[in-house]
């Protein structure tokens, strides 16, 4: 679930949580410089390690802690590319998360959000699949900020979901 307000000075802040976690971007950082301190650690034992059995369990506990890196890693880009797409979005249907008005969202496809992101179609797909913002008005799947759109004799731009809710 992805959670977006706006602070005291009007700037969007957007929080990323799941069944399985909750962590800030804080909580990340700190959570990859106590991993890295801990490599050091078992580098530093596994140098002044002179058994064999010592050495073993040393090399044991650095497999795991460079596992650990990955893994943290590989979430902390995740978050980040979850965090351009709701950017992305976000300034796209800027209208819409101020008011909360549906009439206002504009037509948008993924195409246009993978290239705001510079990231793959199937990268964004993905990102937005399964996964819901809150806003002070309501929780919306991502997907439901995706349609395409009708071009008004006017020149102006309309969803065609507004135009479904017209007739």
């Amino acid at each position: 679930m992805i959670t977006i307000h706006r602070d005291k000075w009007g700037k969007w802040e957007f929080g990323v949580s799941s069944a399985i976690m909750h962590l800030s971007v804080d909580d990340m950082n700190e959570l990859r410089a106590m991993t890295m301190c801990a490599i050091g650690s078992a580098e530093e034992m596994f140098r002044r390690a002179q058994q064999k059995d010592i050495k073993e369990a040393v090399t044991f506990i650095k497999h795991k802690l460079d596992s650990a890196s990955w893994f943290i890693s590989a979430i902390q880009q995740r978050q980040g590319t979850l965090m351009k797409t709701m950017e992305s979005i976000v300034a796209k249907q800027y209208d819409f998360f101020l008011t909360g008005d549906e009439s206002v969202l504009k037509p948008m496809k993924m195409k246009e959000i993978a290239a705001m992101i510079e990231m793959d179609i199937s990268t964004v797909s993905r990102v937005v699949s399964a996964k819901s913002v809150q806003a002070d008005f309501g929780i919306y799947p991502l997907k439901y900020f995706f349609s395409e759109g009708i071009t008004h004799e006017s020149g102006e731009d309309f969803s065609t979901r507004e135009v479904k809710n017209i007739l």
